[in-house]
């Protein structure tokens, strides 16, 4: 799986385990345009958050 294929970590994770925006988001409790702007590079994601995205994502963050 290449990075540029996919855009930001956490689009790759997601794409790679079939969820679609709206099911993360509704999932970590964001709307749908907030998780597009993280993957876009637009918002920065908190330690807490993005450790809330890996374990959604079943990866583990750093």
């Amino acid at each position: 799986m290449l990075l540029a294929e996919y855009g930001s970590p956490v689009t790759a994770a997601r794409q790679h385990h079939g969820c679609s925006q709206a099911e993360l988001a509704a999932v970590l409790g964001i709307s749908q345009r907030h998780l597009s702007d993280i993957e876009r590079g637009r918002r920065d994601l908190t330690q807490m958050r993005a450790r809330e995205v890996a374990a959604q994502a079943g990866i583990e963050a750093e």
